[in-house]
């Protein structure tokens, strides 16, 4: 049965000014400082920093177009605004687009019980009619909680500790491997790094500072503990295509 037909890209009507509807709206400026881009929630926010983080990321716009549909169900036209157009280099360098949807977790969960009987999911569902029509392009609905289990509170403390400025020889120290080879637990790093008097919480964030330059890495998904294993190289990716 068809539920949508005559789907069509529209330019977006809203303002690319983001209104203010709670205190979590504003812009966040990446990493590059090339692109500064619009979020309406803490969640937002987030998804816009997990970005910034991924360096597979090459482009993110907010609201950036809107698709029109009929709806079979109730006859009617409707216009449905996503909340983000992410570009990203897959792992062959070609580029690859997400059509993305931020939402509470509570409030996607309600969408996806209601199904195609909520306008909402049958926008849903347009979009993803018009993705599968492309040859480079996906639909993801993204929740507070992926966020959190794609690693979201690791990739901020990275990201916090990207302008800090460690004793640079204690992260030489760390990067020689005098202090063992890697992979090395972090908490191995920290017992032979404060045999040459440094601090925990300057060996954490010397730590955490190499994995914002990407000379070292761990998986962010995982706890960032003592039993977190450390790695020389680059981070890895997030949006795995």
């Amino acid at each position: 049965m068809r539920l949508v037909d005559h789907v069509r890209i529209t330019p977006s009507a809203r303002s690319k000014k983001p209104a203010r509807t709670s205190a979590e709206t504003g812009f966040y400026s990446f990493r590059n400082g090339a692109n500064r881009v619009a979020f309406q929630s803490s969640i937002e926010r987030g998804f816009v920093q997990l970005c910034d983080f991924a360096n597979e990321v090459r482009h993110i716009s907010w609201e950036p177009f809107s698709i029109e549909f009929r709806d079979l169900v109730d006859n009617r036209t409707r216009v449905y605004t996503p909340d983000y157009l992410v570009e990203i280099n897959d792992r062959e360098g070609q580029r690859y687009r997400y059509i993305v949807e931020v939402k509470e977790r509570r409030e996607a969960d309600h969408i996806a019980a209601a199904g195609s009987a909520s306008a909402a999911g049958r926008a849903h569902i347009a979009m993803m009619r018009w993705c599968r029509e492309q040859t480079d392009c996906s639909f993801l609905l993204v929740t507070d909680e992926k966020l959190i289990e794609k690693g979201l509170p690791n990739a901020k403390a990275i990201l916090d500790r990207a302008s800090h400025r460690p004793e640079r020889s204690l992260l030489d120290l760390i990067l020689s491997g005098r202090l063992g080879e890697f992979p090395a637990t972090l908490g191995s790093v920290i017992a032979n790094a404060e045999r040459y008097a440094y601090e925990r919480g300057e060996i954490i964030s010397a730590a955490l500072h190499a994995c914002a330059i990407d000379e070292l890495w761990f998986d962010i998904t995982r706890t960032w503990d003592e039993e977190a294993i450390l790695r020389r190289g680059s981070r890895r990716r997030v949006f795995l295509r």
